[in-house]
């Protein structure tokens, strides 16, 4: 088989799979590079390659995005599981509001890259706290707040804390804090300076 046959097959196995066809032009491009290759010939190796066919796209296949990065949280609301939160290493953080059917980015005022911790209120849903984390520390991680379901966010303890690939569980809610319809106290374990310490966290009424 030619070279010029060779490019022109991959062309009909594009159809039907595109991995295979994307390796058989990269040795035809290489071949070429080479100098094994005739001068049109080479002057043709560079086209558009899809990441999916249409037969893929049609099958509802959604494949890149930066919620394919590694997955470091997950957290839902303890009254009918409809509010979910999904945190990434450095790909930010998802909300579902309908029981994980489906997802959204939910980064606004929250200025970390990844995640590493989340604790939605037991008794309120509409509160939560984020542990912000990244591949490197930053003085802006720590704990953030929402109070409408991850659709802004607030800083409420800055730490320059990595959190890259740390996978124990950091934040929580006390139960027994309830009052005026929400949890006010929260417990924050923080890793910052090698040894473990413990923060309590207290919400004031009407501190939004």
């Amino acid at each position: 088989m030619t070279l010029t046959s060779l490019y022109c097959r991959c062309n009909e196995l594009v159809r039907f799979s595109p991995v295979k066809a994307f390796f058989v032009k990269f040795l035809v491009g290489l071949l070429a590079f080479l100098g094994t290759a005739p001068v049109a010939l080479r002057a043709q190796q560079w086209e558009a390659m899809p990441w999916t066919n249409s037969a893929q796209l049609n099958a509802g296949v959604r494949p890149g995005g930066e919620g394919g990065q590694w997955p470091q949280a997950i957290a839902a609301d303890g009254t009918d599981g409809q509010f979910l939160l999904f945190g990434t290493d450095v790909g930010g953080i998802w909300r579902s509001l309908n029981g994980g059917a489906k997802w959204e980015p939910c980064n606004v005022g929250y200025t970390p890259r990844g995640n590493a911790g989340f604790a939605i209120d037991p008794h309120n849903a509409n509160y939560a706290l984020a542990v912000g984390a990244n591949s490197t520390a930053w003085n802006w991680h720590g704990v953030y707040l929402t109070s409408n379901k991850a659709a802004s966010w607030r800083s409420v303890l800055p730490q320059n804390y990595g959190g890259y690939r740390d996978f124990r569980a950091k934040v929580t809610y006390d139960r027994t804090s309830l009052s005026g319809g929400r949890s006010l106290v929260a417990y924050y374990s923080s890793p910052v300076g090698g040894a473990l310490q413990i923060h309590r966290w207290r919400q004031y009424l009407g501190a939004g």
